[in-house]
């Protein structure tokens, strides 16, 4: 099994959804981790439920080809600033989210529901304006 396969691939989806159900009760949110998905950059689609009933805020996506353990990491970051009284707004940039690495909140669509989206600058650190759609051009 790799580290990109999803839990419902592993484990079976029933398994899958006790786990979050249970993870949805004590926390108030889980992350889904959607590998292969071509709507989406990089085709991967990580992001939280739960986030506007827990904390008034829009759910959270990362699309980029990370190990599951980091992208749990950021979507934890997140939800500890959140409980902490912090916002996130679209269009903006914030340097605080991971040390020492820039990112770009914008606005995008998971499915039918609107999220906000990490996104990470290119190799020259610039971030792509066409990242708030889920039809976007892999940054080279």
């Amino acid at each position: 099994m790799s580290d990109n396969e999803c839990e419902g691939c592993k484990n079976g989806l029933d398994t899958m959804h006790t786990k979050q159900d249970k993870l949805m009760k004590k926390y108030g949110w889980v992350v889904h981790y959607v590998f292969s998905d071509a709507d989406y950059p990089f085709s991967v689609n990580v992001h939280t439920h739960g986030f506007p009933s827990k904390f008034k805020q829009p759910d959270m996506q990362l699309c980029v080809p990370i190990s599951q353990e980091n992208a749990q990491g950021i979507m934890r970051n997140l939800a500890k600033r959140l409980k902490a009284g912090d916002t996130f707004q679209p269009n903006e940039k914030y340097n605080d989210i991971i040390e020492g690495f820039p990112v770009l909140i914008c606005s995008a669509m998971e499915n039918s529901r609107e999220v906000l989206r990490v996104v990470f600058p290119d190799k020259d650190g610039r971030f792509d304006t066409e990242f708030s759609s889920t039809q976007i051009k892999d940054l080279k």
